[in-house]
């Protein structure tokens, strides 16, 4: 079973990445390998494969598989990216990133909201581990959240730069808080984001505050 994680990039996809890796290895799931899309030729080669992913590859979609993504308030998206890569936030940017994670979307069995998560992570686990058909209770549930949680501050990046089992690297997270694009998006950048995703942005609830 080949699980493909491709959530929006600044989404929360890597922790998303992570949870699926535990909850698997957790059931006993045979054969297990879990790794960057780069690696893609070495992980197929496993009964159960977890390939974290971005831009859409129709060549991935091998049988049988499951799709999983991660989404975010694109403005946070785009400030994320800004922190991140040291460069001005881009709206170019921006839509080329929700345009990889729409077409994830469409075929994904599950879409995980970054800000459910922030809020409750152990609950957030246990919306995964339903979405794969595994079986946790409340304690499992916070065991696999901590177990990431504590992954962040224990990252042993290989010479590509990240952590090879967590594909954590230094500086992966730049911010984190929802909201946080109001301190750094000027109003026209953050209003051009919204007028250009309007229709989602509103579905997903994002315009919602006052």
């Amino acid at each position: 079973m080949l699980y493909l994680v491709a959530g929006m990039n600044r989404s929360g996809s890597t922790w998303l990445y992570n949870v699926v890796r535990l909850l698997l290895a957790r059931s006993g799931a045979p054969d297990l390998a879990a790794g960057w899309v780069e690696d893609r030729e070495k992980l197929l080669k496993h009964r159960t494969a977890v390939v974290k992913v971005h831009i859409f590859d129709p060549s991935l979609l091998i049988e049988p598989y499951m799709v999983l993504t991660s989404h975010r308030d694109l403005r946070d998206v785009a400030a994320s990216l800004a922190r991140k890569f040291k460069l001005p936030a881009s709206v170019e940017m921006t839509r080329y990133v929700f345009n990889q994670y729409r077409r994830w979307a469409e075929l994904a069995r599950f879409d995980m909201c970054y800000e459910a998560m922030i809020a409750d992570a152990p609950a957030m686990v246990g919306q995964v581990a339903a979405a794969l058909g595994v079986e946790v209770d409340a304690t499992a549930q916070a065991e696999v959240a901590a177990e990431v949680d504590a992954a962040k501050r224990s990252i042993r990046a290989d010479t590509r730069g990240f952590d090879p089992q967590t594909l954590l690297h230094t500086g992966h997270i730049t911010d984190g808080r929802p909201g946080s694009w109001r301190e750094d998006l000027s109003p026209e950048r953050a209003d051009e984001i919204v007028k250009g995703f309007r229709s989602w942005m509103e579905l997903q609830g994002y315009l919602s505050d006052p």
